[in-house]
């Protein structure tokens, strides 16, 4: 694997890393700090999102033709749009949103043209990343009930 391989799938992985803190924060916390962790838990779960759909930004820059370009566009604001209303939503209903949405969106992205546009090695990727959040989500889930 080269170092630039080694680069992505580190700084991937490492992304995890506030999910897993906050989650363990938030398991063993009490009180506020507890309110802290889960609100934490969430604000980062909304910017993952929205990096997800800058994703969708630049491949629609990046697109010659712009095939479809007002589509793109719309699809690749939905995750940022999504994870602000999740926002706003009372946390448990929040955490549902988003078990809901990462692997929702991952599916539109290998099901649609993305899988031509999108490297191979960011799909694969991608699908460890999504599983990871996802079962992330429907522990906080399951933490929250």
């Amino acid at each position: 694997m080269n170092t630039q391989m080694t680069t992505i799938k580190m700084s991937g992985y490492s992304g995890l890393l506030p999910f897993i803190l906050m989650l363990i924060g938030y398991y063993y916390a009490t009180g506020n700090i507890k309110i802290f962790f889960l609100n934490a838990f969430l604000a980062y779960s909304a910017v993952i999102l929205s990096f997800i759909g800058a994703v969708h930004w630049g491949v629609v820059l990046k697109e010659d033709a712009f095939n479809n370009a007002t589509r793109s566009l719309l699809l690749a604001m939905m995750p940022s749009l999504i994870g602000w209303v999740a926002l706003l939503c009372p946390p448990l209903i929040a955490l549902i949103i988003f078990a809901i949405i990462f692997p929702c969106f991952f599916v539109y992205e290998w099901l649609n043209n993305l899988n031509i546009l999108l490297p191979r090695w960011y799909l694969k990727l991608r699908v460890q990343l999504t599983l990871f959040v996802t079962i992330m989500q429907v522990i906080a889930i399951g933490l929250t009930l």
